[in-house]
């Protein structure tokens, strides 16, 4: 812009070339400010989709401390049930089964 302030007053360009160029400039800076609201567009899209992977780890291993925890529920009632001097073989099938659900659970 200064040189094209500069080429108008020192005689070297008229007034309607000092015009055209000023509209050529008015028109770069209306493309330079949508180049930066576009990038400003993928910065946010950028941090949306990290927050989204954050929340879904976060998900995930709550769920996986959701399921030690019933594990160790499980745990806690085998032992309580083991004191009380149940049938061993239906023990060993509940355990089986608890087992089974709860590694399931933690492979997903």
């Amino acid at each position: 812009m200064a040189e094209l302030q500069a080429k108008f007053a020192a005689g070297e360009i008229n007034e309607a070339d000092f015009a055209e160029g000023m509209q050529e400039l008015r028109d770069q800076a209306i493309g330079y400010a949508g180049d930066l609201e576009d990038l400003k567009d993928q910065v946010v899209e950028v941090y949306q989709n990290a927050l989204d992977l954050a929340a879904e780890e976060v998900e995930n291993f709550t769920e996986k401390m959701q399921d030690s925890a019933d594990m160790m529920d499980t745990y806690i009632s085998l032992t309580q049930l083991m004191g009380r001097g149940t049938n061993y073989r239906e023990l060993e099938k509940f355990y089986e089964t608890q087992y089974k659900a709860n590694l399931a659970n933690l492979e997903t």
